[in-house]
């Protein structure tokens, strides 16, 4: 039989917006230094703006990638100035990536991260049959490390999450009574629950 109570620390620094404003730009022949591009994320949104200028006056195209590197979007710029503001909501919280390419070759890359002020929802739920469940919600595909440890310090399990949605049953019963800390890791963040077997 285990009883459970909750107990939850969290580092007090928690972004809730990403700044990327500085181009990797890749440039053919003599035309290094034509484009500017720069891109902030909107707080508590999933949306970016996309600035970019291009001395030249040609026409660009513009692509915009996941955090897997799949294309969600892409499109033909035919101003040479632009400020746009590009909604994710389809898609969700997360990191993108922003490419633009000249007509003469000249190439920025830019990324973005648009995070939520709440990264991590856990659920821990027990059983009379020593089962213990647990679920995660991890709002940005960050990498969140799951450990339960044992009142000694010892970790009995661990494992890397990157998926948004994360649902397991583990079972207690080899395991001796006493109490056991489920953790959950992130850059940002750190959460506990406290489970007693009794």
């Amino acid at each position: 039989m285990i009883g459970f109570f909750r107990k939850m620390a969290k580092n007090a620094f928690i972004p809730v917006m990403a700044l990327s404003l500085v181009a990797q730009v890749s440039a053919a022949g003599n035309d290094e230094g034509n484009m500017v591009t720069s891109v902030y994320a909107l707080k508590h949104k999933q949306q970016f703006v996309f600035s970019y200028h291009n001395a030249k006056e040609e026409v660009s195209s513009l692509v915009i990638r996941n955090a897997r590197g799949e294309v969600i979007h892409s499109e033909t710029v035919r101003n040479h100035t632009i400020q746009k503001v590009y909604d994710m909501s389809e898609y969700g919280f997360g990191r993108y990536t922003v490419e633009i390419t000249s007509a003469s070759g000249e190439k920025a890359t830019q990324e973005v991260v648009l995070k939520s002020d709440v990264m991590i929802h856990s659920q821990v739920t027990t059983s009379n049959a020593n089962q213990l469940q647990v679920r995660i919600n991890n709002t940005n595909e960050e990498v969140v490390y799951l450990l339960i440890v044992d009142k000694e310090g010892n970790t009995v399990f661990n494992e890397q999450v990157e998926v948004p949605q994360y649902n397991k049953v583990f079972n207690l019963e080899q395991l001796p009574t006493g109490e056991y800390r489920i953790k959950f890791m992130s850059k940002q963040e750190v959460i506990q629950e406290v489970v007693v077997k009794k």
